[in-house]
Parts: structure tokens; sequence; C-alpha cells
């Protein structure tokens, strides 16, 4: 048996589950996803903080650029998190501490970087550790 991990939701989505409260499997397990990530982040962020990053993130805000960045839309503005995790948000410019905007995109990157590691895993029939909860999925044809 071959289990796969869901693909990330797409914003058609993620608005049809703030319209009418349905959320698909592939949505709850996006969110679920990134909830686990968010809470392997070391050393770990303000409670406060990490709450809104892990919102924009589960809500489909964050978008992985191939040139490096992330664009991360928030309250109706885009910011872009470079690759070093800077973010040009009047928060984080201000307070030197990592910002919401640069939380959320770490933790859509490590969700993905699972999502890789788990179709390789899916790809080559072998065992692989999920991080962050480190249980072991076995894949067998």
């Amino acid at each position: 048996m071959t289990s796969l991990p869901h693909p990330v939701p797409s914003r058609t989505a993620h608005a049809i589950a703030a319209l009418y409260g349905h959320a698909d499997d592939t949505l709850v397990a996006w969110q679920r996803a990134c909830a686990q990530a968010a809470e392997a982040l070391r050393p770990q962020p303000d409670e406060d903080r990490l709450r809104k990053a892990l919102t924009l993130a589960q809500n489909g805000h964050v978008t992985l650029e191939d040139d490096g960045y992330a664009s991360v839309e928030s309250r109706g503005k885009h910011y872009q998190v470079q690759a070093d995790g800077s973010c040009e948000c009047p928060d984080a410019q201000h307070r030197g501490a990592t910002c919401k905007h640069a939380l959320a995109v770490q933790i859509h990157y490590k969700v993905h970087l699972n999502k890789v590691h788990l179709n390789l895993a899916v790809f080559l029939g072998t065992k692989v550790p999920f991080r962050p909860t480190g249980r072991t999925y076995i894949y067998a044809e």
C-alpha cells in the first residue's frame, strides 16, 4: 500500500473553506502539516507572532518564488522575504526580531521539505523518518 502526502491546497480551496466552513482532506492535511512544522521551529518564537505566522501559512498566504524569495500576503499587502529570512516589513526593520512573515515562510518551507522527502521515499520504496514528529512510514507496493 502506498501513501502519498496531500498537495498544497489551492487558493480556491481556502476560499471555499472560509466562505462555507467546509474544508476538504487536502486543506485539513495542509493545516495539520503547518501546525507540526510550527511546533518544530527552534528556537521557539514569541507565541503571538508564531500564531499569526501559522495562520498566514495555513491559509495559503505564502508563495515560494523560483528566484529564491517568498511572497507573503498580509492584510492586503505583499511582503518579500529573502532567502536569508530578511523581510521588508516595518516590524522586522524596527524590532530586529523575526517577523510573522519570515516565520510563515519557514513553516511553509518546512512542510514542502517534508513533502519532497516523503515523495522521494515513495519513489524509492524505502522507510523514511517523517520530521518533525519522528514517526517512520513504510511504503510497500
